[in-house]
């Protein structure tokens, strides 16, 4: 899975520097993650033993630092977009209609609002005394948990669609 991922990581044609580098960043937090997680499971089940806690800790703050860097990617995306929106505005050549520049910020947004939210519950897990955690009541997560399933599902719906309508 690691050598997939990274080759597709690597062949990203990202013009933008910035975005390359946290999507590389992204990625080592995401391959990181799962082995973590993985021996926290096998700990909890007696498959291993070694203590939980600091495995669970890790692996959560490998989802925090994805996630946050999640956003820090999407405010990146909806600032080069603005740049291409004031750009349109001037009269440059575009590739991208007007249209199509506010349905990308939207989706931009829409990932910002999810990672925010996916977020908030990742620094709730973590150990008492970073920020929040351990603060927010079971309904706020399952509220955050509800929100942030429900933008995803609004973006799978979305991009369905519109594989649909480019299709035809």
């Amino acid at each position: 899975m690691s050598s997939a991922s990274k080759l597709c990581t690597l062949k990203t044609q990202e013009p933008d520097v910035i975005m390359r580098i946290i999507g590389v960043l992204t990625n080592v937090a995401d391959q990181l993650y799962f082995p973590l997680e993985h021996i926290a499971w096998a700990s909890d089940q007696k498959i291993i033993s070694v203590k939980s806690t600091p495995w669970w800790t890790a692996s959560t703050v490998c989802w925090a630092v994805s996630l946050y860097l999640g956003l820090l990617k999407a405010v990146r995306h909806m600032a080069i977009l603005q740049g291409h929106r004031s750009c349109m505005e001037s009269d440059c050549k575009m590739k991208l209609s007007e249209a199509e520049l506010l349905l990308v910020q939207r989706n931009e947004l829409l990932n910002a609002f999810r990672c925010m939210g996916d977020l908030a519950q990742a620094i709730h897990y973590l150990p008492e005394g970073i920020l929040w955690s351990g603060k927010l009541e079971k309904w706020h997560i399952g509220l955050l948990g509800t929100l942030t399933s429900v933008i995803s599902l609004y973006q799978t719906y979305q991009r369905v669609i519109g594989a649909k309508k480019h299709a035809q």
